[in-house]
């Protein structure tokens, strides 16, 4: 069996590991944007907006890894970075919601998971400009849209 194939079918095995390994890993972002600086921009303008403008500094906090190719592989990095603002600023609504249900550790298992199942994914598909596909992609994004939906509605009814 030809190593790519292999490499394909023992990466979801990975992902337990990965997820633990990320989530002490993603404990340090999360300490950051949900247990620092949402709580005190929701003081100022909700939970709701809060979680989106943190979301959106959370995307252009990784621009210094974008620019050298992370995630998207783009040797044009600002739509990388805009992309990736996008992508942080849809997902972090659910990452608050998270983050009020069961605090830094539960937002950083969440992070951890996300980010054993990216690294997964580039490990088996190739790496090519993937703004679309890949799971901080356009694709991605879309993703996070109905759970932050759901978690902005509960959080608009906590206050």
């Amino acid at each position: 069996m030809e190593l790519v194939k292999v490499q394909n079918l023992l990466a979801p095995l990975l992902i337990p590991f990965a997820l633990v390994v990320n989530t002490f890993i993603a404990f340090g972002e999360e300490y950051g944007w949900r247990g620092y600086l949402t709580p005190r921009l929701a003081k100022r303008i909700g939970w709701v907006k809060a979680s989106v403008v943190t979301g959106i500094l959370w995307g252009v906090w990784h621009a210094p890894v974008l620019m050298l190719g992370h995630n998207f592989f783009l040797k044009f990095w600002p739509p990388s970075v805009a992309l990736m603002a996008l992508y942080c600023a849809a997902a972090s609504p659910f990452f608050t919601y998270i983050y009020l249900r069961y605090g830094v550790w539960g937002a950083s298992a969440l992070h951890g998971g996300v980010n054993a199942f990216a690294g997964i994914y580039y490990l088996v598909y190739p790496p090519e400009p993937v703004w679309l596909s890949n799971p901080a992609g356009f694709v991605g994004t879309l993703g996070w849209l109905p759970l932050s939906l759901y978690a902005a509605l509960k959080m608009r009814k906590a206050k």
